[in-house]
């Protein structure tokens, strides 16, 4: 009785722009029934945003075991390629996101004490970390379909617009670790 009906107003907004519908079904004496729908290709997951080489990207929460700060940990090189970090000890090696997404073979190596991010997975009982440049924080992420262009690409489950209205592409940690350990073995 109150109300004006700004917010249903903006909820048929925000629904119109998913592509979905929002229905409002009143009866004198019996009440009312909101109605509504949304595609099955839309889906919503809780997402972490990190930034590489100045790109936004979303990992999905639920593959992530923890965050840590490289810096505050001790990096070693125990093979020619691949740095390992001694956390409680277990050996987990660190991969570096910007060379698995833009082959980049070549980083500036962060100063010591600098901040240096890391999300950690578990892949087939072992941990593997990935090195990121920032962690921008976390969010519900709609996931939108990519186009048939884009779905071959190894890593990249689909995109997504971000709380700043910016793109990012969702990305599958455990398909880019198992592509990396297939390519490190062969």
């Amino acid at each position: 009785i109150s109300g004006r009906g700004g917010g249903l107003g903006r909820l048929q907004k925000a629904v119109s722009l998913l592509k979905g519908t929002l229905g409002v079904h009143t009866q004198l004496g019996k009440g009312t029934t909101f109605v509504l729908s949304l595609p099955l290709s839309l889906s919503i997951i809780g997402g972490m945003v990190v930034v590489v080489d100045e790109r936004k990207y979303v990992l999905s929460v639920s593959q992530l075991e923890e965050t840590i700060e490289l810096s505050k940990l001790n990096v070693e090189t125990v093979t020619a390629t691949t740095p390992v970090i001694n956390l409680r000890g277990e050996v987990i090696p660190i991969l570096s996101l910007s060379s698995l997404l833009h082959g980049r073979t070549t980083r500036p190596a962060p100063a010591h004490d600098a901040y240096q991010p890391a999300v950690i997975i578990q892949q087939h009982g072992k941990k593997v970390a990935f090195a990121v440049d920032e962690i921008f924080g976390q969010q519900q992420i709609v996931i939108k379909k990519l186009g048939r262009e884009l779905n071959h690409l190894p890593g990249i489950v689909a995109g997504a617009v971000l709380s700043t209205g910016e793109p990012g592409l969702i990305l599958d940690l455990q398909e880019l670790a198992a592509k990396e350990s297939r390519h490190a073995a062969g």
